[in-house]
């Protein structure tokens, strides 16, 4: 019973260390499984160079018991490392599969996310198109019936907000807002310049 619990444990513990070395070896990045033959070669030559020297000396010292169950657990770990390596090689294999899946749906998505995007620009463009406009139709409204001193204030509203405009990236937005400054302008001082000269 003692030396069951003992091969359990000696056979946990190498299949921790195995697991920690695929960890180490491949990490979190996908892009490391493409190392696995190359690391099931190299594992593969260390694993028959050591059942070989393993093999002579089961053979030399076959009455030591201890020495037996130190070499069976070996050739268990072995085993052990045989079958992760081909569990690695599944994973990997599956993993590549799902990239190739997903690749598509990634692709639609970030065309989506810059259509989104593109949308968002032309709302904000939109949005302040709409408010110059409303300061054009406020000045308008003021001047037909005849309350020259609120066309005054939208005329100042308006040109506050085109130097705001003057910043932006959006060539075509601050020209039309410094267009509209500059026809309000010209027929508030048709209007006004008599009382101005």
């Amino acid at each position: 019973m003692k030396m069951a619990d003992e091969e359990a444990k000696t056979s946990a513990f190498t299949r921790n260390k195995l697991i920690s070395f695929i960890n180490a070896e491949f990490g979190d990045d996908v892009k490391q499984l493409a190392r696995a033959k190359e690391l099931l070669e190299k594992l593969s030559t260390e694993k028959d160079i050591i059942e070989e020297k393993l093999s002579l000396h089961v053979t030399a010292v076959d009455g030591d018991s201890s020495l037996r169950t130190t070499l069976q657990t070996a050739q268990e770990a072995h085993k052990q490392i045989d079958f992760l390596v081909l569990e690695e090689k599944e994973i990997s294999g599956k993993t590549a599969e799902h990239v190739c899946k997903v690749q598509p749906v990634v692709e639609q998505f970030l065309q989506f996310s810059s259509k989104v995007q593109q949308l968002e620009k032309y709302t904000h463009y939109l949005t302040w198109i709409l408010k110059i406009d409303e300061f054009s139709s406020s000045i308008r409204s003021a001047l037909l019936i005849k309350t020259e001193n609120r066309a005054v204030e939208h005329y100042v509203q308006l040109t506050t907000f085109s130097r705001i405009l003057d910043s932006s990236s959006c060539r075509q937005l601050v020209i039309y807002a410094n267009d509209t400054v500059l026809y309000w302008y010209k027929i508030l001082l048709e209007k006004f310049g008599k009382y101005v000269s």
